[in-house]
Order: C-alpha cells, then structure tokens, then sequence
C-alpha cells in the first residue's frame, strides 16, 4: 500500500549508509522529483512509521525541508528482519569497498549476533567469501589502513597475516615487501607450500629465509618442488633424518639420470675443449667424492684442460 507520510513520524534505525548530506541527490530530487518510493513498515502503536528502505533519499529531503514524502508501507516486522533487509542491497553493489562490507559483517556478528548461515543466507556469499572476511575483522586496522594507501589486494595479506610456520620477524619482512609490492599473492601461496614442508620449522631462521627467497623466485611449482626447496638446504645443516637422505638421494640421482640422458653424443661433438674439460672437471670432482680408496689424483685435473 502506498501513501503520503509525514517526514516527522517516520522513525530511523541502523543503516549502513552515510548519513552525510547529499547535495547531488537533493539536486536530482529537486529537479525531477521522487524517482524511487520510500519503504517503510506500520503504523506503530505511536501511528509512526519505520525505515526500511531508502535512508539517503530520507535525509535528502529532510534537509531539503520537504514535510511529507510518498512511502510503500508494508506490515511491521522486526528490527532483525529489517537490518538483514537493509543489508542485501548494500552487499549487492559490486563496487562497495572490501573493508566496508568486512565492518558490516563484524557489525553482525559482534553487535546482532548474527550466526555464519543467517549471514549467508541473506547475503548470498559462499562459506569461504564468509570466513576471508572474518579473517580480515581480526587483522590490526594499521595494516589494513596501509593496505589501502598502496592499492593491494586483501587476499595476500590475509595469507601473509595467518601464515604458519614463520618467525614474526620474517612475518613483518613479507609484509613490507608485500606493501612495496615486490611480492604479489602467487608468491605468497608459493611460500605457503614451502613453509608446511614437515622440515622446514627444523631449519635455523637464515635457511628458512633462504627457502623462502628461492619460493618467491620460481613463484608457481608443485609440493615437491617446494619439498626440495626445504630439504637441500638441511644438506648445509646436516639433520640426521633418513627421510630427507633418501629425498636428497633420489633427487641427485634424477638429476644426474637426466644429464645421461640429454648429454647426447651428439651434442657432446658439438662442445669446444674447454667446454668438454668442464664436464670432466665437476665429474672427477664428484668421483673423487664418492670414492672409498680417496682422491682419483685430482693434481691431474687443471680447470680448462685434461692431463692423459
């Protein structure tokens, strides 16, 4: 039912919108009128009216000194209903600030009491929308005031910000470098796999720092690659773990697999001397490594050329 009201007896609650005065909306009202209908719900026991829908209109002509206004008057609900009426438009708008819509949310859940499936009922967002912005509400307001001074995405700071596994130290160095904007997101989740390596809280924080400076360098790559990350750095520190031996050990052996493979007869022919006594130097280098009698007279081996 629609009807004329009195801009005196309609009674505001909480809203989500600026209160602020519009002189752009008063403008277009003024010039074209009411385009779009106030929603209200009563009469009350008072014979007043309650806001539904339609705040900044409502301030608008109340500064503008309009005294009635034309109104869509639907039955009295109640002020839980009518806060998640007011909310759905709000989180429709695609263009609202992050930030915004995670205060909203905070607002329900700390203020209402609003449950994780009432929330996601009227808004529509997927449990996972629901929980990054809850995450958000616990980061300190300093960096998320930093955040929107440089124009980054939330994403990579809530995965810096809950990243397990590291010293805060390292922590606060990853968000500088995220503020700066020498990482981005993909780095971090390539740093995410680095550090959940069972092995990686075993290493000193240097090595932890190496293994995450090498992450950022290839960026994108699989759990293992990650793995071997992590686990050729504690070759330098030495941890007695035959996991990590055997890893190492496999990992070696393909590598030399693949040189036996691609280092081609062909190929080979194509090397100059030098190039070719390269080859036999790391080789002798390795052999006399692996050897149980000692060196394999390395005096023989000049780098650049080959004694026979």
């Amino acid at each position: 039912m629609e009807r004329n009201i009195l801009l005196s007896h309609i009674k505001t609650e909480e809203t989500f919108r600026s209160i602020e005065e519009d002189l752009g909306l008063s403008n277009s009202i003024d010039r074209n009128g009411l385009e779009e209908i106030l929603i209200v719900e009563g009469p009350t026991a008072e014979n007043d009216y309650i806001l539904v829908h339609g705040y900044r209109r409502f301030f608008a002509l109340k500064n503008m000194g309009r005294m009635f206004v034309k109104c869509e008057v639907r039955p009295i609900t109640s002020p839980r209903t009518r806060l998640l009426k007011r909310l759905i438009p709000e989180f429709q708008q695609k263009r609202r600030p992050v930030f915004e819509k995670e205060k909203m949310i905070k607002e329900l859940i700390y203020i209402h009491g609003f449950s994780d499936s009432e929330i996601i009922m009227v808004t529509g967002m997927s449990p996972s929308t629901l929980k990054s912005y809850k995450q958000l509400i616990d980061i300190p307001e300093e960096l998320k005031e930093r955040l929107n001074s440089v124009k980054v995405g939330t994403k990579g700071l809530r995965k810096i910000y809950y990243l397990v596994g590291v010293s805060e130290k390292t922590r606060k160095k990853l968000l500088e470098r995220y503020f700066y904007k020498e990482i981005s997101e993909k780095h971090v989740d390539a740093i995410k796999k680095v550090v959940q390596s069972s092995h990686f809280k075993l290493l000193r924080i240097s090595l932890q720092e190496k293994c995450i400076n090498d992450a950022i360098k290839k960026a994108k790559f699989t759990t293992e690659e990650a793995k071997e990350i992590v686990y050729l750095e504690t070759i330098e520190q030495y941890l007695e773990d035959k996991n990590i031996n055997d890893f190492c050990h496999e990992h070696f052996v393909k590598h030399l697999q693949f040189l036996d493979r691609k280092l081609t007869r062909m190929f080979l022919k194509k090397l100059d001397d030098a190039q070719r006594n390269e080859y036999f130097y790391y080789l002798l280098r390795l052999l006399n490594k692996l050897s149980p009698t000692g060196p394999l007279s390395p005096e023989k081996v000049i780098m650049g050329s080959v004694h026979h």
